[in-house]
């Protein structure tokens, strides 16, 4: 699955872009949501620097890194 992953001004944490980038075929990370209209991506992914909105779901910093690795280790 190919993902963009937006990252605004401050990228994600080491840890956080290593588990995206493990559940993914392809990771392209851009700074804003505009950029991301250029590459046909599968799956859209927002850090805001403190969560994540992953399929229309905010899922937060280390909080919920548990959740996150499920999500990419099944695809979903």
């Amino acid at each position: 699955m190919k993902t963009v992953l937006i990252r605004g001004a401050a990228g994600p944490p080491r840890e956080l872009r290593d588990i995206v980038e493990g559940g993914s075929t392809e990771l392209a990370e851009v700074a804003r949501r505009d950029d991301a209209r250029a590459h046909d991506a599968d799956r859209l992914i927002e850090w805001n620097g403190r969560a994540l909105l992953v399929d229309d779901r905010w899922l937060r910093w280390p909080e919920d890194e548990d959740e996150l690795r499920m999500l990419f280790q099944t695809g979903g």
